[in-house]
């Protein structure tokens, strides 16, 4: 059975699950050919190398991209190799200053260097394969290796996969480092029982808040190899590839908040890793994919919308999910640039909110999941910025004081708030939406108890402070003053007279869901009516 909807940009139907030896099956059940069909469309290919140079961006990624909602991954090549830089969705400095604001700042952690000693020659090819979350290299050389890298969805392996069916070993070197082009950002490097580690640290000056530390450690399987640090931000292994005997470049990526690295933890996993281990989280990562693939889909006959379609399933599912440790910002988890724009920042005047607008009606509401707990975590700020800074907002709020939240524009996705106000006071109702639309789409009565009522219950205390109410002859209104759009102060704007209406329709409809809040309805409904 087949359920269309449409929800914003997306359409789509509910397909069931099958299995394949690849990311879906080969099958003959229109399932299987739906996806069979899209194969080549969802493969994007080089034929030459592209450098650091043509895929380096402060915002989205520009290059091939691998991300599992915790690390991101971006690729750039030479004839005869790839270098994958690596983010942490978690590794976030405080105390970041440029134009927009001070405060926190998405830094990426560094990477994993690979090259072939084999002099160049024809047949370079690179693959971003999207259905099955993998990238494919044949090097551009006289003894060429093919190379396939993919990552786990649950953990933060990333897995590099080497072979070669030339007559002659090739020797092969792989460099670990740590960096960004800032240098104030303290690293590490050492080796372990034939473990390459690294670490970077956030900002440890000034008023921060909090240090995060990130670990990139790196085991090679499959052969024999020889370690040397080679600075103090970077470690490289030698070894030599044969026909018939594959490689394995396993990467962990490691880190957190409270200044440490967990590059231990990672050790651990490394030293244990072995054939059978990779075999298994390869297939773990296939049947996770799977599972999201076939959440739903549409077949629109066009080949732009499709490829549109089912490209930005495979982006949000790889910015944003269940794993995610905290919610990325406006460019996802590929954060691969010391100065970000806007410091990889979530705006909440829209620009983050989009990208969640589809993930209801596309059958996979959990992607929404990590916002949810980043919203939750800007709550108890937010009320007492509601209290005691609305005069930051405009002049004229200077002696008003309210209930409720007020956030704004800006915020990192570990909870903490910067920047300007830019006179919006809407930046927390902007939210109600995704509150109400995972209740709608699941029916999860919990989470609409827990969760979904009691921030929109707080954006209400909000408007019941802030509105004016005006006298009119034999009548009344409700008015808002408010900056409609960033910088502007406008007597009811239609942004924020839809969010008002919205809010306390919600909470009308909810509240009688829930059996609560009773004594408020008569409020609510004037305010809804005037």
């Amino acid at each position: 059975m087949k359920i269309c909807n449409i929800h914003y940009s997306v359409i789509l139907g509910i397909a069931a699950l099958f299995s394949l030896p690849g990311c879906l099956s080969q099958g003959n059940n229109p399932d299987d050919l739906f996806f069979q069909n899209k194969k080549k469309m969802l493969t994007a290919r080089w034929n030459s190398p592209f450098s650091q140079a043509e895929t380096a961006s402060k915002h989205a990624p520009k290059g091939p991209y691998l991300g599992n909602g915790d690390v991101g991954l971006v690729s750039y090549t030479s004839e005869n190799g790839q270098t994958l830089q690596l983010s942490k969705v978690d590794f976030i400095t405080d105390n970041w200053s440029d134009w927009a604001g001070t405060g926190p700042a998405a830094l990426p952690v560094g990477g994993v260097s690979i090259s072939v000693q084999s002099e160049p020659a024809e047949g370079f090819c690179y693959e971003m394969r999207q259905l099955d979350a993998e990238l494919y290299m044949h090097t551009g050389t006289a003894e060429p290796v093919e190379m396939t890298t993919w990552m786990t969805m649950d953990d933060n392996y990333v897995v590099t996969e080497l072979t070669t069916a030339s007559e002659h070993p090739i020797d092969v070197t792989v460099m670990t480092y740590a960096n960004g082009e800032n240098k104030l950002y303290e690293t590490t490097s050492g080796i372990r029982e034939k473990v390459g580690q690294v670490s970077r640290r956030s900002r440890t000056e000034g008023d921060v808040r909090w240090i995060a530390r990130a670990g990139i450690s790196t085991r090679i399987t499959g052969t024999e190899a020889s370690w040397e640090k080679t600075s103090s931000s970077q470690v490289t292994a030698s070894f030599q590839i044969k026909a018939g005997q594959p490689v394995c470049i396993v990467t962990y990526v490691s880190g957190s908040l409270e200044d440490d690295a967990r590059l231990p933890e990672a050790y651990d996993k490394l030293s244990s890793v072995n054939g059978p281990q990779l075999a298994l989280l390869k297939i773990e990562k296939k049947q996770w994919w799977k599972d999201m693939w076939t959440r739903s889909y549409v077949e629109t006959n066009d080949s732009l919308l499709n490829r549109q379609y089912l490209s930005s399933i495979y982006l949000m599912a790889s910015a944003c999910n269940l794993h995610s440790p905290v919610c990325g910002g406006m460019y996802g988890v590929w954060n691969m640039n010391d100065s970000m724009n806007y410091h990889g920042d979530i705006h909440l005047n829209y620009n983050s909110q989009a990208g969640f607008y589809s993930v209801f009606s596309a059958n996979r509401p959990e992607l929404a999941m990590p916002y949810y707990d980043f919203l939750e975590k800007l709550i108890p700020e937010g009320k007492r910025r509601a209290r005691e800074e609305m005069g930051l907002v405009h002049p004229s709020l200077k002696d008003k004081s309210c209930r409720g939240l007020l956030f704004s524009v800006s915020a990192l996705g570990n909870g903490y708030l910067y920047g300007e106000y830019w006179q919006q006071t809407m930046d927390a109702p902007f939210n109600v939406p995704l509150f109400s639309w995972y209740y709608e789409y699941t029916g999860d009565r919990e989470f609409l108890r827990k969760r979904a009522y009691p921030f929109i219950r707080e954006c209400g205390d909000f408007y019941e402070d802030y509105l004016e109410k005006e006298t009119l002859d034999s009548t009344y209104r409700y008015n808002i003053l408010t900056g409609g759009h960033e910088g502007s102060w406008d007597l009811n704007p239609p942004s924020d007279l839809a969010f008002v209406e919205q809010t306390f329709r919600l909470l009308l409809r909810y509240s009688e869901i829930l059996g609560v809040d009773e004594n408020r309805r008569a409020l609510w409904k004037d305010i809804v009516t005037h």
